[in-house]
């Protein structure tokens, strides 16, 4: 038996879509949030400065519905009942993962975060999370890593990891293969439970 530590990201992976996306578009624009997807992709900005657009605006995160994959429960269940070391890497806010997933351990979970002003405008309190740190802090000795991912913020991941696994027709699949990059292709947490089962009792890393 392989013994192996799992990474995920949120937005886009866990969730059906991703949040910072939608509160771009619904707080400013569609255009807005492509200009800045662009330009994340084209390196003309950073994550901090993309980030910085959550500062002082309203917005009820109660507006972001049917937000996670239905398959992700189970998926967990599965990582708790075999005493698998799971961690979520997020670019995303931590506040925003813990109204998706209440019943997710919250020391699991690395990413940015929000807080209220007094005026109960946003305000973004911490600087874009390095995924690759939090993934070199939890390696151990003989065990395979795992990292499910889909967006601009798991590009650093590649080859960082033993497997990837990247989310149908995302960002992260059209990076793999425009760079050639190994990767295993998943659709939900379903398809992503079936294809780990087949490595946890056929030693498939081997």
């Amino acid at each position: 038996m392989v013994n192996f530590i799992i990474y995920s990201d949120f937005d886009g992976t866990i969730s059906n879509y991703d949040t910072l996306d939608k509160i771009l578009t619904d707080v400013y624009s569609y255009s807005t949030y492509k200009q800045l997807e662009n330009a994340l992709l084209s390196n003309t900005i950073t994550y901090e400065h993309y980030l910085s657009q959550f500062n002082n605006i309203h917005y009820d995160i109660h507006s972001l519905s049917n937000m996670i994959d239905e398959t992700f429960k189970e998926f967990y269940e599965w990582v708790q009942t075999n005493h698998i070391d799971f961690y979520i890497i997020s670019a995303g806010f931590k506040t925003i993962i813990q109204y998706g997933l209440p019943y997710m351990d919250p020391s699991i979970i690395y990413s940015n975060d929000f807080s209220y002003n007094e005026d109960q405008t946003w305000k973004v309190n911490s600087l874009s999370i390095q995924k690759t740190e939090i993934i070199d802090l939890h390696k151990k000795p003989g065990y395979t890593s795992i990292y499910l991912g889909d967006g601009i913020s798991d590009f650093k991941v590649m080859g960082k990891v033993d497997h990837l696994f990247c989310k149908k027709d995302s960002l992260l699949h059209n990076k793999c293969i425009e760079e050639k990059q190994p990767h295993i292709v998943f659709t939900n947490f379903k398809d992503v439970l079936e294809k780990i089962r087949v490595f946890y009792h056929l030693d498939f890393f081997t």
